[in-house]
């Protein structure tokens, strides 16, 4: 486990994210380790996966999404404790019951899910994931591993955002 406080920033190079700093001994000590994917808690009060990220030549940042900033109340430059552990799932973020469930009873769907890069799993983790309804969730878990067999496993995000549309006028 690794703890630390950094600034909350959001650096000139960046539009579209901001984040907390994490000091050049911490990033050395991830960089040695073979998961680098991890349980992030913020301020003892907000916890979530995710990992470190460049952002420019030696700096490495964790982000830090509009929602959290919220909950958090964070201002730039506010100092922020993290704690960082490693993440020992399978596919490097919680999975939703309802989604296990569905790869459990689909095999097949479950082999084709597996051979998509974990990042490309991970997305699709957290387009479940958000839902807050249990049958919203099965419904897209069902979806997800229908188009992946559909396309001989490969992922094509704007057909499967079609496919969600198409259930959905069903």
């Amino acid at each position: 486990m690794f703890e630390f406080k950094g600034p909350y920033i959001n650096p000139e190079s960046a539009i579209y994210y901001s984040g907390i700093q994490v000091p050049g001994d911490i990033v050395k000590e991830i960089k040695k380790l073979d998961n680098q994917r991890f349980i992030i808690k913020i301020n003892d009060s907000i916890e979530y996966p995710g990992t470190i990220i460049p952002i420019e030549k030696g700096v490495y940042i964790i982000l830090v999404n509009k929602e959290r900033v919220r909950k958090l109340k964070l201002k730039l430059n506010d100092e922020v404790t993290v704690s960082l552990s490693v993440d020992e799932s399978t596919y490097g973020m919680p999975i939703p019951a309802e989604f296990q469930e569905v790869l459990n009873e689909d095999p097949e769907g479950k082999e084709l899910l597996e051979k998509l890069t974990p990042g490309k799993i991970r997305s699709l983790i957290y387009i479940v994931s958000k839902l807050k309804s249990a049958d919203k969730r099965i419904e897209k878990s069902v979806i997800i591993l229908e188009h992946l067999r559909a396309n001989n496993g490969k992922l094509d995000m704007k057909m499967l955002n079609v496919a969600f549309k198409e259930y959905n006028r069903i």
